[in-house]
């Protein structure tokens, strides 16, 4: 599912960029899958990069933001070509909660995550 998704969203790139990884929660197994394209091409025109994080972790709106902002500063805003960076990136991060269902705790407070 998630290779296809990657493989919908190439344009330039050589193959799908996909990652996904299982992790435990408490009792549950919780899924992270991420899928991203573009960032290959820099000349003659700037390429745009498009990222997408889902996770099946039942991870409160502000956590999920709290973790993005953190993680972004030091790695996808970083980022720069010619010391400039792209005003056309995009990194989006989803949490379904689904694990909840499961036993997976609720992550509430971003100390926690």
């Amino acid at each position: 599912l998630w290779t296809e998704a990657a493989k919908a969203i190439m344009t330039t790139d050589t193959y799908p960029k996909v990652a996904s990884q299982t992790v435990k929660l408490g009792d549950a197994d919780v899924t992270i899958n991420g899928i991203a394209k573009g960032a290959g091409m820099i000349a003659p025109d700037m390429a745009t990069m498009l990222s997408f994080i889902a996770t099946d972790a039942p991870i409160a709106a502000p956590v999920l933001q709290d973790l993005l902002s953190r993680g972004t500063a030091k790695t996808f805003n970083a980022v720069t070509v010619d010391s400039d960076t792209s005003t056309s990136d995009t990194l989006l991060f989803f949490a379904t909660g689904k694990a909840g269902s499961r036993g997976a705790p609720k992550i509430s407070d971003p100390k926690d995550a």
